[in-house]
């Protein structure tokens, strides 16, 4: 789709397309209705979302994806995204069967505290 010169410059434009210097373009950013409706529907703390998320989680028939996804994003939220580009380093006290057991338990525990306080 073309805009006419005339539309390209209401929109911010130069003659030849680019956008003027000093000029966004987004210049009013995102819609700040629809963050206020969602949030009207939802709530201000999204107590719903994660719940429905964590009936996808428990939910043994959902797709084990879904269930996935939902545990990465309730972990994200919960405890804050991973760094994105960098790779574990573990140190060779950590690498003992016994020392991944005992930190898969703990892991383990805290989920189903995690789950009772939901109920």
């Amino acid at each position: 789709m073309t805009l006419d010169p005339q539309n390209r410059l209401a929109a911010g434009r130069t003659s030849t397309g680019q956008f003027a210097p000093g000029t966004s373009g987004n210049p009013g950013g995102r819609h700040a209705g629809l963050a206020k409706a969602v949030r009207q529907l939802i709530g201000n703390d999204g107590e719903v979302i994660a719940k429905f998320w964590l009936s996808v989680l428990n939910d043994s028939d959902a797709k084990t994806s879904d269930r996935i996804d939902v545990s990465r994003l309730l972990a994200d939220r919960g405890w804050g995204k991973a760094p994105a580009n960098e790779s574990p380093q573990v140190a060779d006290d950590y690498a003992s069967d016994a020392r991944v057991k005992a930190a898969a338990g703990r892991f383990k525990r805290e989920v189903e505290r995690l789950v009772a306080l939901r109920d």
